[in-house]
């Protein structure tokens, strides 16, 4: 994939996260995804385990509007490759605003037409 397929592709897992839409987030994900981030206490295995978590996590009233800066990519051969970027956003719950920022490193493995992504790691810096 060319960088900037990427950068759509990275846009567009975003995008289905604002809205909270599991079934297009599901997409974007191998079945053996490994996902560390700050809203979960344990690494999360498995893609399965990822949709309840992020089901759980959707329950929340929050919503969140984030955009994507810096999309750095590093071609690990001619079917893998890593994401770096930073993330910005703000987390709504009812009438309280709440702005974050954060670095998400995505490793993505399969065909140029459709990757998957099999690691995660969210933190935030704020």
């Amino acid at each position: 994939m060319q960088t900037t397929e990427i950068e759509t592709l990275v846009n567009d897992i975003q995008k289905a996260f604002d809205r909270k839409d599991l079934d297009a987030i599901s997409q974007f994900y191998h079945p053996d995804i490994t996902y560390f981030g700050p809203a979960f206490p344990a690494p999360v295995e498995g893609l399965e385990g990822l949709k309840r978590a992020f089901d759980h996590h959707f329950q929340d009233p929050q919503r969140t509007r984030t955009s994507i800066k810096d999309i750095n990519v590093r071609h690990l051969s001619d079917d893998s490759f890593v994401v770096h970027c930073l993330v910005e956003g703000v987390r709504i719950i009812y009438f309280s605003e709440e702005r974050f920022r954060g670095r998400l490193t995505r490793v993505f493995i399969g065909p140029k037409n459709r990757p998957r992504i099999v690691h995660e790691h969210f933190s935030l810096t704020q």
